[in-house]
């Protein structure tokens, strides 16, 4: 996902969630998911879930990622829309 230049690209349609990004750009600033929650305003239990892949991204807290990270809102939804088409099957 991040390349050398931390360039975003969208490889792997499907096979890769907004929450697979998420922890590489948590990693890459060396940011810990308890720091991040605390710096956008969610709760830490609901970033958890998100990064567990327990429960898909909302814009509102793509939003906020974006402000913290600089990572537009709009990767990380298009990232869960496809990776949701891909675990239920159908097509893009």
């Amino acid at each position: 996902m991040l390349n050398r230049s931390n360039q975003i690209r969208l490889t792997d349609a499907g096979e890769t969630s907004a929450a697979d990004l998420l922890r590489e750009v948590l990693a890459d600033r060396r940011m810990t998911p308890n720091e991040l929650a605390q710096r956008i305003g969610v709760a830490q239990p609901l970033l958890a879930r998100i990064l567990g892949q327990k429960t898909f991204m909302t814009a509102e807290v793509a939003r906020a990622i974006e402000n913290e990270t600089g990572v537009p809102a709009k990767v990380f939804l298009r990232l869960d829309a496809r990776y949701r088409r891909k675990r239920l099957g159908t097509p893009d």
